[in-house]
């Protein structure tokens, strides 16, 4: 049995007229993790990208084996944009106080819940659904499995969480309609990454072995409104992600949703993402020692898009949960940020990527390194 299945059928829609967007399949690693050596038989799996011609969603059309994706939890918290989000949906969730418990879906970690339970000085229950979730138990129910084979009515509580989950889902519409389905889940809070700033910004995050689907924000209220749902609350944290909290306040309909930025966006992002490989491929055949920060999927989808890998000397990071790691099936191992720019030669070239929220926390100390921005590529 493959590693992975083809998507034949809409995710929001149900339409099954997809209409594929490169002429030929590319390939991608099966996972974003790092690992002390080499990972041993990595899986590759095909690439490519759907439209619907319906609601306009851009989706992945081969979907990976979640447990082989997530089979080592690469959640990293480390740097001050991932830790300052925690805080901020922190205060966005528990500033109305109108929650008699929470439910959070695949945290991985116990970052979020230990944030909202000191705020709340532990008042209220705290469950956690993920099959793969490394945390401290001793004051969070914790439900060893995925969302979709847990009794939501034997739930503590009125809330439902999910930061930075809901581009994971491959059936975001079943999962909603599940939440929905329990009487007892007034309200739901999402941390979505801003893929309307993204897609325009070129931050390479979207449409890869893990962000399965592209929306806008727009869209994702409609969404959730289709199911009842009404957005009474939004937050912008910086460019990196959008606070939204939804309140059921109607029964469900199904209304014809559409993306209506989604093919102007992905068009134009996809169309400089190839300019940019060019680029950096004529860098990595005239330059000596090329080095990519950071060791993320920012990084990794370029892999995906033709970026010639093998000619790279390694990837650069911060987190020291990164560093003297290999990025699983491409084996390129990754070294401090801070120390390569202290000890390299002019002979270097430093390409740096990611988002323009991590790139502020750089600090780009004297170097004899040519650094080049992705951005300006």
């Amino acid at each position: 049995m493959p590693p992975f299945t083809e998507r034949i059928v809409c995710l929001v829609c149900k339409g099954t007229h997809l209409r594929t967007l490169f002429e030929a399949d590319k390939e991608t690693a099966m996972s974003f993790s790092m690992y002390p050596t080499p990972y041993p038989n990595p899986i590759f799996v095909p690439y490519n990208v759907l439209v619907c011609p319906d609601c306009k969603t851009y989706q992945t059309k081969f979907l990976g084996d979640l447990r082989l994706i997530y089979e080592t939890n690469h959640v990293d918290a480390f740097g001050t944009v991932k830790k300052n989000m925690h805080t901020r949906f922190t205060d966005f969730i528990t500033k109305a106080k109108d929650s008699t418990g929470i439910l959070e879906i695949g945290p991985s970690t116990d970052v979020l819940a230990n944030e909202i339970l000191a705020a709340t000085d532990h008042t209220i229950p705290y469950s956690v659904v993920d099959p793969d979730f490394r945390g401290d138990r001793t004051k969070i129910k914790v439900y060893d499995t995925f969302i979709e084979e847990v009794d939501l009515e034997t739930v503590e509580g009125n809330t439902v969480v999910m930061s930075n989950l809901f581009e994971h889902l491959y059936h975001p519409m079943d999962v909603i309609d599940k939440i929905q389905r329990c009487p007892n889940n007034t309200y739901i809070y999402l941390n979505h990454p801003n893929f309307d700033h993204a897609s325009t910004h070129d931050m390479n995050v979207i449409l890869n072995i893990e962000h399965i689907f592209y929306v806008d924000n727009d869209f994702v209220i409609k969404m959730f409104n289709n199911f009842g749902y009404t957005c009474v609350d939004r937050e912008d944290y910086e460019t990196h992600t959008v606070l939204f909290k939804f309140k059921r306040t109607h029964a469900p309909h199904n209304l014809a949703i559409v993306n209506s930025r989604a093919e102007r966006d992905i068009t134009g992002y996809f169309e400089r993402l190839r300019v940019k490989v060019h680029a950096i491929n004529q860098i990595l055949n005239s330059s000596p020692k090329v080095y990519m920060w950071p060791a993320s999927s920012h990084t990794a989808i370029l892999f995906t898009h033709g970026v010639e890998y093998k000619k790279m000397a390694g990837l650069l990071d911060n987190s020291p949960a990164k560093i003297g790691k290999f990025l699983y099936g491409y084996d390129l191992e990754c070294f401090s940020f801070k120390e390569t720019l202290a000890s390299c030669d002019e002979s270097t070239t430093i390409i740096l990527g990611g988002s323009d929220c991590y790139l502020g926390e750089l600090e780009i100390l004297q170097t004899r390194a040519k650094i080049v921005y992705l951005h300006d590529l």
